[in-house]
């Protein structure tokens, strides 16, 4: 009976043991179960957070490509201009280029005009045989039209009386019209 009574003490005491185990294990468990939720909790939270900021990240995403599609049409529209313009700019100057000699012409023709009646308005006619009577019946020296036709460099005071000035560009010496020589010319 003794080791009867042994074994009771032994065996109440493991269950009083087992108790105090089971309740120490509830209490685990409850500070367990309450520290899942609450970081169940926060997972959720961050997992909401994160979906924000991932719909705020794909929305600003888009925003930028569209912008950057905005900008490259405006750059290609820019290009596009800047070659247009460029294309007019070497049309002008090829346009004034020509205008230029046309006007080079002109010039050199007024000047021999100009010097045509300069030299038959100075020099008498003395010498009859020379005297050639056109058919509208103005006189004219021969020898000294032929001299003028054949003189194909005109003189530099020809040229200081002319409606032009001589300018230096890149491709060589151009004559430009004046516009003030030319109104002088035709003012007297």
């Amino acid at each position: 009976e003794k080791e009867r009574i042994i074994l009771q003490n032994d065996l109440e005491s493991k269950n009083s043991e087992c108790v105090t185990k089971s309740q120490e294990y509830d209490e685990v468990k409850l500070g367990c179960d309450y520290k899942i939720n609450k970081y169940t909790a926060e997972i959720k939270k961050l997992e909401s957070k994160l979906e924000k900021i991932q719909l705020e990240k794909d929305k600003k995403i888009f925003d930028l490509q569209s912008r950057n599609t905005e900008l490259y049409l405006k750059a290609d529209s820019l290009k596009e201009s800047y070659n247009n313009h460029e294309h007019e700019l070497q049309s002008s100057f090829v346009e004034s280029q020509s205008l230029i000699k046309e006007m080079e012409m002109l010039n050199q023709m007024f000047a021999e005009v100009e010097n045509h009646i300069f030299s038959s308005d100075i020099k008498p006619v003395n010498d009859v045989e020379k005297v050639e009577v056109t058919p509208d019946g103005t006189h004219s020296e021969v020898d000294d039209v032929l001299k003028v036709v054949q003189s194909k460099e005109p003189s530099q005071s020809v040229f200081q009386q002319s409606c032009f000035n001589e300018v230096s560009t890149k491709n060589g010496t151009k004559m430009v019209l004046s516009v003030s020589k030319t109104f002088l010319k035709l003012k007297d």
